[in-house]
């Protein structure tokens, strides 16, 4: 049974490779839809505030029976102030939770494929330990695992993945402002920095040359989000000790960055603060100053 499991992995490594990717344009389409369903959602939802409180005003009146009636057939023509709602009205809540699901349909096999993949290649369960392994530790993933990452380019369709959310279509998606599409990519965002850490860690032949400044651009990208935050220093943190490539691609400005990061951090995330003071500490001890 072991061999025949150990036989399958690469094909199901391979299938949850092939989702890591974001068409945006369907994405884009799903979010104008789903934006639409909301404001109409959200209308239809104040008209029924505004009904409620109109009978609740009348309730407390008590406003004779005849009266009302006569009310109403003066303002029967008059649809500005007739306050009466129709009840074969379209309805939005309906309407939205149909554009939340289809946008949750498109999502979601990109989100569980990083989850899957997260799980499948952890083998630290001491964050603290992980982070602080030396660069010629001996990996600890089994190796028929590394072999299908490799053979499936797993790592590089991670990174990929990576730049599409925080690329300007990632960027537009956050500023319309609609919490579920926000939630979304936060979380996948998060899920891919963790992949890609963990990436880090087992293949250490795999070298990314532009990682180093993805990540950078991901902590502006994600800056209203603490969990993508947190998990994009931890990334950051295994690229560092990890690869003496990346180490010497630091520059005074990333140092600067680091250190206006850190002031930020303070307030919020005392995860942060550790991994960037761990990153600050790997630059001083393990390369010339």
């Amino acid at each position: 049974i072991e061999t025949a499991l150990r036989a399958q992995v690469p094909e199901c490594l391979s299938i949850l490779g092939a989702a890591l990717h974001l068409d945006w344009t369907l994405l884009g389409r799903a979010i104008a839809k789903l934006k639409t369903a909301k404001t109409e959602y959200d209308r239809q939802q104040a008209d029924d505030d505004m009904e409620r409180d109109v009978v609740t005003l009348q309730d407390e009146k008590k406003e004779p029976a005849r009266q009302i009636a006569r009310r109403l057939k003066l303002n029967d023509n008059d649809d500005e102030h007739n306050t009466k709602l129709s009840e074969d009205r379209t309805d939005q809540e309906q309407l939205y939770q149909d554009a939340l699901d289809e946008w949750n349909d498109f999502a979601q096999p990109t989100i569980l494929s990083c989850e899957i993949l997260a799980n499948s290649t952890t083998f630290h369960q001491d964050e603290d330990k992980m982070m602080m392994q030396v660069e010629d530790e001996e990996q600890m993933l089994p190796q028929n695992i590394c072999d299908a990452l490799k053979q499936g380019q797993i790592p590089d369709r991670l990174h990929q993945l990576f730049t599409q959310l925080i690329s300007t279509e990632a960027r537009a998606a956050l500023n319309e402002g609609i919490p579920a599409v926000n939630s979304t990519l936060s979380d996948l965002l998060s899920k891919c920095a963790i992949c890609l850490g963990h990436s880090l860690s087992a293949l250490r032949e795999w070298q990314p040359e532009t990682l180093w400044n993805d990540l950078q651009k991901a902590v502006a990208a994600a800056v209203a989000d603490e969990s993508a935050q947190e998990s994009i220093a931890s990334t950051m943190v295994v690229a560092l000790r990890s690869r003496e490539t990346l180490r010497r691609q630091i520059q005074a400005d990333d140092l600067n960055t680091l250190l206006m990061w850190l002031s930020t951090a303070a307030a919020t995330s005392s995860v942060i603060v550790r991994d960037i003071v761990c990153m600050l500490g790997i630059l001083c001890s393990q390369e010339p100053h």
